[in-house]
């Protein structure tokens, strides 16, 4: 590529770095608001604690040590 394809592409990547990140921010707002006491952290942290807890329903301990 030439230099100035490649800084086109750059200030592409910019852009859409900075609007990503303006919608991260919007999102972290909205689920505090919504009782997420942390925000996204909170969310990412309860998801995890349901993909755990429906991973154990699918397999009890009895059968994943067969």
């Amino acid at each position: 590529m030439k230099e100035k394809e490649l800084l086109k592409k750059k200030k592409a990547l910019e852009e859409e770095n900075l609007k990503l990140r303006k919608e991260i921010v919007e999102l972290d707002h909205l689920m505090r608001l919504a009782g997420f006491s942390n925000g996204l952290e909170t969310v990412k942290a309860t998801a995890h604690e349901l993909v755990k807890y429906h991973d154990e329903e699918d397999f009890p301990e009895e059968e994943q040590a067969a």
